[in-house]
C-alpha cells in the first residue's frame, strides 16, 4: 500500500477490509490496519477501486497465496510472519507453512522498518510467474530454509544440529563408537522418555538410554543455591568426566532472575575454550523466550559438541539453562528433539488462566478439585477415550473412534449442551477429547498444535504450557488459545499433552463462550485421565491410597472388625467401637455370620440418629432369595423417605441397593441398604445396611463399603449340617417346581451330584432338595434315579405347592385349556406377561435361567410381552391358544 487514510473511527480485529464511510454514507476507503496507538487507517477508494476490478476479472493482484503480517522484535529479528496459506498457490508449492517468518526476498530483507513495504514492492516490481528466492525461518524446528517461489522447494539450510558440527560425528565413526558407556550405536534413538524433576519445574524428553537422571540443587562457585538442575546421561558419573558421553543439564533459578541476571551471563559462566572449539554467539529466534546459544564443536578426543542455550520468558520470571552434549550423529539428532519438547513449570504457575476462582491444576486425584463454588456444577464422565469432571449440562455426548485416513487410530468423546450447534459454528460451547495409543515415534505436542491452524476464522493469541498429574499420571505439553473465532467474543482452546507413563496422546479442543467456560476449561484440563492397561493399576492404587484423603482422615482413623471365622472383614471407623460377631440366625436356625459396629449398637438400633453398619453373609439365604427379593424385606417407608434402587456392579459384588432419605425427620440422613452376590460366588449373599448421619459418617462412607471383603467358612444351622444327600445313580434327572411331572422343569441334574435333601412328599416318592449350586427344587425319590443316604422316616414332609390358578389360565392344566412350556434359554431370570385381547384378563410370571414353566391358558387371542435385561430388553407378539394345545416355547438370546 502507497498511501493510506489515517481516521479516528474505532476499528476492531475482524473489520479490516470493510468500508469506511464518511458523514454522508459514501464509502471513501477500505479499512486497513489499527497500532498499538489506538490510530485507524485505511487503504483511499481511488486506490482501491483499480484493485476490486482486477479482482473482479478473476486474475490476482500482487500476492503469493498467503496471509501475513510484518514483525520485529526492534532489534535483529524481523520479516513476514505467516498466519495462513493458500492451497495450490505458489506459497503452498513452495513449502511456506503458517508459522513462518519470511526473513528475505530476493535477497531484500524484510519489515526492517516495521512495513509490509519492501515485501509488497518486491511482488509489485515482478510477474505472478516469476522465480524469487526466499529465506525462511521455521521456528517449530529452529531451521533456517531456502527456496525459491515458482522454483525449488524450501530446503534446510541451517540447524541447531547443523550448527553442533555433524561432520565431526560423521569423523567419529559409527554413532555411539567413541567409550562402552556412550550413546547409541543406531543411527538414530528410536524411543524417547519424559523426564521431570520433583516438582514438576523440568521436563524434557531425553532418549531411553539416557536412563541415569538425577535432581541435583544449582549451586554458585560460593555453594549459595540460587536454583535447580536435572541431568540426563546413559552414565552420568562417566558424563561428567568423558568427552563421549553424551546427555543434558537443564537448569533453572527465579532468584537469579530477580536479581538481574541475563542469558548472557549464563552463557558467560561456561567456557570450554581449552578442550573445544568455539564457534560463536548467536541470538535464540524464538517467539516465545529472548535469549541466546553458544555452540562448541571439536571437543575433547571424541570430538564431540556442545549447545549451550540460556532463555529468559517474556515475563522474565526466571532463567533457564539447556546444555546438550553430541557424541555422534544419534545424539545430534537427539538435541532437536530435546529443544522442541523442553518445558518449564514455575512453581504455581503450572497453567495461566483468565479465571479468577482457577482450581489448582495439580492434583493427587480428580476427588480433590472443588468445584463447589464455581459458576456449573460438575459431573465426573468415565468414557474409554477420557475420563473428566466437565459441566453437567453438557450433556450432549458422544463417543465414537478417532478415524484417520480411514484407520480407527484411537477413540473420541464429544460433549457441548447442544453438539449440533457446537458442531457446527462459534456460539455454543463444548469439547472434544482424542486420545490414541503413542507408538514408537509418538507425534508430540508442539507438532500437534502446529498442526490446528485456525487463523481463517480466529485471531491467535498466545501459546501456554500445560502439565497436571492425576492419579500418578502426569500429562505434560502446551495448549494455543485461539480469539474472536467468526467474529464472535469466545475463546478456542487446542490443548496437546503427552502421558507420563508415556503410553497416550490427548488432543482437547474446547469452545468457551462466556465466564463460566472459562472458568470449565480450568476445570477440564485439570482432572482428565485416560485409563489404560499401561495406567490401570496406577489409578487403582492412587484410588485406594487417596480414600481417605480428601476428608482428612487416615489410616489411623479406622480399625478392622471381622468375625471368629472371619467369613466378613470390613473397616469402620474407630469412633465406632460398639461391635459384636456371632450367628446370624433367622427362626432359631444359624444361616449365616453377621458383625456390626456403632457408637452404640442400642442407640444404632433404635434410633435413627446413631451412625452404625450391619453386614450378614449367608448360603441358605442365596439359595432361598434374590438380592431384589432380599431389597424389598426392608420397607423403611413409614419413618424414611425412599430415594431409588440402584444396580451394583463391581469387580467384587454384583447386586442392588436402596437409598432411604431423613428417616425419623432427622435432616441430611441417608440409610442404605445393599444386597449382593461376590461376582464369583452366586451361592453366597451379603447383606448390608449403613446410617450415616453426620459429615464424618459420609466422608468415612467409601472406604466403609470399599474395604468389604468375604471369606473363610459361613456357619450353618445346625440341623442343617445334618441333612441327608440324595446322590443321582442316572444319566440325567429333571429338577422341578414340585412334587410330579404335571410341575414345570428348572433344570436338569446329572450322574453323581449330591443333592442335600431338605423335604419329602409321598414317603419320599419326591425329594425336595438343593443341588450343589444353590438351587431349590423337587426330583423323582425312586431309587432307580437316586441314592438316599437316610431314612425317609426322619425326613419333614413338605406340603406340594399349589399349582398357579387363575380365571383364564395357570400352570394346571384342564380338559378344556392349552398348555405352553416356556423354555428360557438366556441364562438370565425371564418375566413374560400373558394378555387375554377380548377379556383383558392377563397374567405374569416369572422362568428362572436356563428353566422351564408350563403355563395353561384357556383357548382364546393373547399378546405377551417377554421382558428379559440387558442386553436383551423386552419383545412382544401375538398367539391363538387352542383347546389340547401343548406345545414348547423356547426363548433364545438372539
Amino acid at each position: 500500500v502507497d498511501s493510506v487514510l489515517q481516521h479516528d473511527a474505532d476499528i476492531l480485529p475482524g473489520n479490516s477490509g470493510g468500508p469506511l464511510v464518511d458523514e454522508n454514507g459514501q464509502v471513501v476507503g477500505v479499512n486497513y490496519r489499527m497500532n498499538d496507538a489506538r490510530q485507524y487507517f485505511a487503504i483511499s477508494r481511488d486506490e482501491a477501486l483499480p484493485l476490486i476490478e482486477t479482482l473482479r476479472g478473476g486474475q490476482d493482484v500482487d500476492s503469493i497465496g498467503l496471509n501475513g503480517e510484518a514483525v520485529s522484535n526492534g532489534e535483529d529479528l524481523y520479516g513476514i510472519w505467516v498466519s495462513s496459506v493458500k492451497s495450490g498457490s505458489p506459497a503452498d508449492d513452495v513449502g511456506l507453512e503458517a508459522g513462518d517468518l519470511i526473513l528475505r526476498m530476493e535477497g531484500i530483507d524484510l519489515a526492517s522498518d516495521g512495513s509490509m513495504a519492501d515485501y509488497c514492492d518486491i511482488l509489485r516490481s515482478h510477474g505472478p510467474d516469476d522465480v524469487l528466492s526466499i529465506e525462511v525461518l521455521r521456528f517449530d524446528t529452529e531451521e533456517l530454509l531456502e527456496g525459491q517461489l515458482n522454483g525449488r522447494e524450501l530446503e534446510t539450510s541451517f540447524s541447531f544440529s547443523d550448527s553442533l558440527g555433524t561432520e565431526n560425528g560423521a569423523e567419529s565413526g559409527t554413532a555411539g563408537s567413541t567409550t562402552d558407556t556412550g550413546s547409541n550405536v543406531e543411527a538414530e534413538y528410536s524411543e524417547y522418555a519424559y523426564i521431570t524433576d520433583e516438582q514438576g519445574i523440568l521436563a524434557v524428553e531425553v532418549p531411553v538410554e539416557w536412563g541415569d537422571v538425577e535432581e541435583i540443587a544449582w549451586t554458585g562457585s560460593d555453594d549459595e543455591e540460587f536454583g535447580i538442575q536435572l541431568w540426563a546421561a546413559p552414565d552420568l558419573d562417566a558424563f561428567e568426566n568423558d568427552w563421549g558421553v553424551p546427555g543434558v543439564v537443564l537448569s533453572y533459578s527465579a532468584s537469579l532472575a530477580e536479581e538481574g541476571y541475563t542469558p548472557a551471563d549464563l552463557l558467560d559462566s561456561i567456557d570450554y575454550g581449552e578442550d573445544c572449539t568455539y564457534t560463536g554467539r548467536e541470538e535464540l529466534p524464538d517467539g516465545f523466550y529472548t535469549g541466546a546459544y553458544d555452540v562448541y564443536e571439536e571437543c575433547g578426543s571424541a570430538g564431540s559438541s556442545a549447545l549451550l542455550l540460556a532463555l529468559l520468558p517474556e515475563d522474565e520470571s526466571y532463567l533457564a539453562r539447556i546444555e546438550v552434549y553430541s557424541a555422534n550423529e544419534a545424539d545430534l539428532a537427539a538435541s532437536d528433539r530435546i529443544l522442541d519438547s523442553f518445558l518449564v513449570t514455575p512453581p504455581g504457575q503450572e497453567r495461566e488462566t483468565n479465571s479468577d476462582e482457577a482450581v489448582e491444576s495439580v492434583f493427587a486425584t480428580v476427588d480433590d478439585i472443588d468445584t463447589s463454588d464455581l459458576l456449573y456444577t460438575y459431573m465426573l464422565v468415565e468414557d474409554p477415550a477420557v475420563s473428566v469432571l466437565m459441566p453437567d449440562e453438557w450433556d450432549d455426548a458422544v463417543s465414537d473412534d478417532w478415524i484417520v485416513d480411514d484407520e480407527a487410530i484411537g477413540l473420541l468423546f464429544n460433549a457441548s449442551p447442544d453438539l449440533d450447534g457446537f458442531n457446527s459454528g462459534w456460539e455454543t460451547p463444548g469439547l472434544s477429547f482424542y486420545s490414541a495409543q503413542v507408538g514408537d515415534d509418538p507425534l508430540r505436542p508442539v507438532e500437534a498444535l502446529e498442526s490446528n491452524d485456525f487463523s481463517d476464522s480466529c485471531t491467535y493469541s498466545d501459546r501456554v504450557q500445560h502439565r497436571h498429574t492425576i492419579y500418578g499420571i502426569t500429562y505434560s505439553g502446551a495448549y494455543d488459545i485461539w480469539v474472536d473465532c467468526d467474529g464472535g467474543d469466545n475463546a478456542f482452546v487446542v490443548l496437546a499433552a503427552l502421558s507420563e507413563p508415556a503410553d497416550h496422546l490427548v488432543l482437547l479442543y474446547f469452545l468457551a463462550t462466556d465466564d463460566a467456560d472459562v472458568e470449565a476449561f480450568d476445570v477440564v484440563s485439570s482432572s482428565f485421565y485416560v485409563e489404560t492397561e499401561a495406567t490401570a493399576d496406577l489409578i487403582a492404587a492412587s484410588q485406594e491410597a487417596s480414600l481417605n484423603s480428601a476428608s482428612g482422615l487416615t489410616e489411623d482413623d479406622f480399625m478392622e472388625l471381622t468375625d471368629d471365622e472371619e467369613a466378613v472383614t470390613l473397616m469402620v471407623p474407630v469412633a465406632w467401637s460398639d461391635t459384636l460377631s456371632e450367628d446370624w440366625i433367622v427362626d432359631g436356625d444359624v444361616i449365616g455370620r453377621n458383625v456390626a459396629a456403632a457408637p452404640d449398637l442400642d442407640a444404632f438400633e433404635a434410633s435413627w440418629e446413631v451412625p452404625g453398619v450391619y453386614v450378614g453373609v449367608s448360603q441358605s439365604l442365596a439359595q432361598a432369595m434374590s438380592t431384589d427379593e432380599i431389597l424389598e424385606v426392608f420397607d423403611f417407608s413409614d419413618e424414611c423417605g425412599y430415594d431409588d434402587r440402584y444396580e451394583l456392579a463391581n469387580d467384587f459384588f454384583t447386586g442392588a441397593y436402596d437409598i432411604w432419605i431423613e428417616c425419623g425427620d432427622v435432616a441430611d440422613q441417608v440409610f442404605m441398604v445393599f444386597a449382593a452376590n461376590p461376582s464369583d460366588d452366586d451361592g453366597t449373599i451379603m447383606l448390608l445396611y449403613i446410617n450415616l448421619v453426620e459429615d464424618e459418617d459420609f466422608d468415612a462412607f467409601e472406604a466403609i463399603i470399599s474395604s468389604v471383603a468375604l471369606g473363610g467358612e459361613i456357619s450353618q444351622s445346625s440341623n442343617q449340617a445334618t441333612l441327608p444327600t440324595a446322590t443321582v445313580v442316572t444319566s440325567a434327572l429333571n429338577l422341578r417346581a414340585g412334587p410330579g411331572t404335571n410341575y414345570s422343569r428348572l433344570a436338569t441334574v446329572k450322574e453323581g451330584d449330591e443333592l442335600t435333601v431338605a423335604g419329602q412328599n409321598e414317603d419320599c416318592a419326591w425329594l425336595l432338595v438343593f443341588t450343589p449350586s444353590g438351587q431349590p427344587g423337587w426330583v423323582s425319590g425312586r431309587a432307580q434315579y437316586v441314592s438316599l443316604d437316610g431314612d425317609c422316616a426322619t425326613i419333614e414332609e413338605v406340603d406340594a405347592p399349589a399349582p398357579t390358578s387363575g380365571t383364564a389360565g395357570g400352570s394346571s392344566a384342564s380338559a378344556t385349556q392349552g398348555c405352553y412350556t416356556f423354555r428360557n434359554e438366556l441364562g438370565a431370570e425371564l418375566n413374560i406377561t400373558f394378555t387375554n385381547r377380548d377379556t383383558s384378563w392377563n397374567k405374569t410370571f416369572k422362568v428362572a435361567p436356563n428353566g422351564e414353566s408350563q403355563q395353561c391358558f384357556d383357548p382364546g387371542r393373547y399378546t405377551y410381552t417377554l421382558d428379559a435385561p440387558p442386553p436383551w430388553g423386552s419383545t412382544n407378539g401375538e398367539v391363538t391358544i387352542n383347546r389340547g394345545d401343548n406345545f414348547v416355547f423356547p426363548i433364545y438370546g438372539d
